[in-house]
Order: structure tokens, then sequence, then C-alpha cells
């Protein structure tokens, strides 16, 4: 998939207002370093609305998924995994009016277009790994790239990271090719997105594949968002393998995101429960849930949860509601959010290493449809999918109302402002 985006200037003293019919298909931009970056505002466009997903099959139904979700500009459908215990995926048609409503009960549901598919069991080299979570989805060149982990890898034995369903609009009897490997195993796992093509050569590939956290056994992931580039074409007629990628943005443990800030005892030590009070930038509770290039600028955007900002976390502990937690959670039952981090992409190509840039903007983005119980919160973010074309933004959110995924829905117009002002107020100290 080729798309090509053309810069027009930024007057000195106004925003440049963008559609995408501006700059699709019109030209390549010659130095996409010279790009503006892109804000909050930017990220978050206007807020079309939402609608929920309510399916049983007799496959598996929609409550309890993962959120995992890959949009189909050419049916204007979406693709939904199934209950966690199926890894199974089906088609569903975006209603034509979506609503603004905060009430679960008013949001249209959508019509299922095709029932459940357990992929896992249909590719080539069958489940030896035991895979058990469906990751990020999204369909390229009319096929559907799916990524997959196992929950509990301690051994990082696993090396298993994509599936191929090649004829998605035929979930039912589609070839399913994979598992394929692809470098990076678990921190490529949990989302995708297409890199625009002035971005291509820089980046080494047209696509994205990433994660942060979110998972079990920090030392397999990236503890912060992740960027790992990779070309489909290395697998268009192979039905298993590896893929090579280029890795660009990765935190180990002990190089999680928000060491930089602080100056703990030694490895490891970066303020991972927000005992200062100030670590609103990365900490136990915060996952990446999806990253997009915003195109006609220079941003790396990523959208996931946070919890603990103001509160603290902790492991096992019990909130402020008396509630004990079976893992780690929020000192507060009520504090936590949505979240997002804004990356300029010449410091991440221009970083001596990968676990080196920080966001030059972060913060809550967009808390509505969120309760909060005893247990903590339910309808965060899961996934998402970002389509070039229309400028939408699908963001998928769990178990809300009666258990059933809720997507809301962005639409991204690519005003960018001249300045944007780095919220990095928080410098380096010595852990309490």
């Amino acid at each position: 998939m080729k798309m090509s985006f053309k810069f027009i200037p930024q007057p000195m003293q106004s925003l440049l207002t963008l559609s995408i019919a501006a700059f699709i298909s019109v030209g390549v931009q010659a130095d996409p370093t010279k790009l503006p970056l892109a804000t909050k505002k930017d990220l978050m466009g206007e807020y079309l609305g939402a609608f929920k997903i309510n399916h049983d099959d007799d496959i598996s139904k929609t409550t309890y998924s993962e959120g995992r979700i890959a949009y189909n500009p050419g049916r204007n459908s979406v693709y939904i995994d199934s209950n966690h215990k199926d890894d199974a995926i089906a088609e569903f048609a975006v209603p034509g009016a979506l609503s603004k409503s905060n009430d679960v009960e008013d949001l249209p549901i959508a019509a299922n277009m095709q029932s459940y598919r357990q992929v896992f069991p249909a590719t080539n080299t069958g489940n030896t790994q035991k895979l058990d979570k469906i990751g990020g989805m999204y369909l390229i060149d009319g096929e559907l790239f799916v990524q997959v982990y196992k929950t509990y890898d301690a051994g990082h034995d696993v090396t298993f990271t994509t599936a191929i369903v090649r004829d998605p609009n035929n979930l039912a009897t589609s070839k399913v090719d994979g598992f394929f490997e692809m470098d990076g195993a678990a921190r490529t796992a949990i989302y995708i997105s297409p890199v625009p093509n002035e971005w291509q050569d820089l980046l080494g590939g047209p696509w994205i594949a990433g994660m942060g956290a979110g998972m079990s056994i920090n030392s397999r992931f990236s503890e912060g968002p992740s960027l790992y580039t990779f070309d489909p074409a290395e697998v268009k007629s192979k039905t298993s393998g590896s893929i090579s990628t280029n890795k660009h943005l990765d935190y180990p443990y002990n190089k999680a995101l928000s060491t930089a800030l602080y100056e703990g005892d030694g490895p490891g030590d970066w303020d991972q429960e927000n005992k200062t009070g100030q670590n609103n930038l990365w900490n136990q509770l915060m996952n990446a849930r999806y990253a997009f290039i915003i195109p006609n600028t220079r941003t790396y955007a990523v959208i996931g949860t946070a919890g603990g900002i103001n509160s603290g976390a902790a492991y096992k502990g019990t909130n402020d509601l008396g509630y004990k937690c079976p893992g780690w959670c929020a000192n507060d039952h009520d504090d936590y959010h949505t979240y997002y981090w804004l990356f300029d992409l010449n410091e991440i190509l221009g970083a001596d290493d990968t676990h080196d840039p920080l966001p030059y903007e972060y913060g809550v983005f967009d808390n509505r449809l969120m309760t909060y119980a005893e247990s903590g919160v339910v309808g965060n973010i899961k996934g998402g999918s970002f389509d070039p074309v229309s400028g939408k933004l699908f963001l998928i959110k769990d178990h809300v109302g009666t258990l059933e995924p809720v997507v809301t829905v962005y639409q991204l117009n690519f005003t960018v402002a001249a300045a944007p002002n780095p919220p990095l107020a928080i410098t380096a100290q010595k852990l309490p």
C-alpha cells in the first residue's frame, strides 16, 4: 500500500488546516524532517460519536473480548476479536449514524456481516506454541494481518507473531497463512499502522508494528511504546517463515520510558509505582494500545491507558475503597485514564539508542464512556485502527455497559499548530 502526501508550507502566525483530499496522491514530500509537529488537538480531531458491538454465534461472542479492531474502508466495516477464550474474528458494519451520547444504551449496534471464525487452528503451522491472544490487526492490500502472542511466556520461547487471513471478505473459507515470526517477537504484538510514503525510506518500511507493556513477563516487552517497521511484500507468497523488521523505538525493563527522568538506585529503578507523585510519563499501569504517524507531520502518536498518575500504584495493594487488588492497581479506584504520547520522528531517527527518545507532549486523552467501580475502571482503550484516506481514527473500549465493546470514532483534519508546548515539567530526582 503506497500513500503520497504533499506538505503545504505552514503560515508563520496561523494554523494550517488540511483536508485529506488536499494531499492524498498529489506528490511526495521532499524532506519529511521539515514537517511540523502535531498536538493533542490534532490527534483528537473532531469526535464523530460511537457505536457498540453485541453479537454471539455458534463460535463465540463479543463479551469479554480483548478489544482488537481493524477498519475495512472498502466495506465501511470493522473486524473485531471475540471473547478472549476463543481467539476468533468477525466483521461488523459501521452504523450509518453514530451517537455522541455518554449513555451506552443510546449507542447504535453494529450489524454483523460475517460470523466468528477461529484463526489459530486454521494456520499452516498450527498453534504448536499454544498462543492464546489476538493482538493488533490491520487490513493490508486486501489481506488481514493479525498479530498474536501468548499470555504467559516466562521462557521467552514463543517466536510466532503473525497470521495472515488472505481473503478477509470470506472469513469462513479463507486461507490463513502463518504463523510467521516477526523480528521483535512480543514487542510487535499490539498494533499495526501504515507509514506515510514520505517516511518509508527513512524508517525502512511501509508498515509499523509495536506495543508498550500490557502483558505478563516484563523482560519480553517494551516499557514504553515501541516502533518496528516491516514490509508485507516479504511474505506475500509465503505460508510461514520470518518477517524482518527495523527497530526504531524500544524500552527494555531497565531502560523504561521514565528512566531518564529519575535517578534511581539501580537498573529498573524508574519510579514504577509513582512514589514521587510526579511520574505521569510511564509507570506500571501505563500501556500503549495503538500508534501511528499523523499524516503531513513528523509526529508518532501513541494512544493507550494510564493509572496511578494522581494517587500512585501498588502491586496487590488495597485501594481507597478497600478493594484488594489481584495485581497492579491505582491507589484510588478512579485514577485511571485514556492517555497519549507524541514523539518527534526526527528525535527517534537521530537517537543514539532506541530507548533514548522522550515524548514532546503527553497526558490524558479522552475519558468519555469510562465508568468506575470498587475494582477499578471499565471502558478503557484496548486497540485502534487509523484510515489515512478518510482520516478516521477508530478506538475500541472494553466491557462497556453490559460488557460489550464500544468503538469511538474521531475525524482527524490535520490542523497543525506552529509550536507544541512540551509538558515535560518534571526533572530528574532521587526516588524516596
